[in-house]
């Protein structure tokens, strides 16, 4: 089972299995990219200019200069994680949550008129 935060216009009830649908395809690619691409490029920038860095201003050769990359690329993917967790956690944007649009099963004793948010907070 999972759990979803969803905006609720239909009545579902928590436990109920509802469909659940995004404003727009273009929020998926932008939280795809949020997620994976700019951490992916980051991890990239970091090694080359990890790699430069250790052999130009501090003078390190063989696997000094690997192990100063791969700190280096780490480094700014983890960096790039957390802005991506900031930015989210600042916007919470309505884009980017499901809204619950079809009850597929209801749930067994459980009547509560709400899942998580009213569809009215958009």
């Amino acid at each position: 089972m999972l759990e979803i935060e969803a905006l609720n216009g239909i009545g579902a009830a928590p436990g109920d299995r509802v469909m659940l649908q995004l404003k727009s395809n273009a929020s998926v690619v932008k939280a795809s990219a949020l997620l994976y691409l700019i951490p992916a490029v980051m991890f990239v920038v970091g090694v080359v200019f990890g790699g430069w860095w250790s052999s130009t201003r501090w003078g390190f050769s063989g696997d000094a200069v690997i192990l100063t990359q791969v700190a280096f690329g780490f480094g700014l993917m983890m960096l790039s994680f957390a802005f991506a967790a900031l930015y989210a956690k600042l916007r919470e944007r309505a884009e980017f949550t499901p809204i619950a649009t079809k009850i597929l099963f209801r749930a067994e004793g459980q009547h509560s008129p709400s899942l998580s948010r009213s569809a009215s907070a958009l």
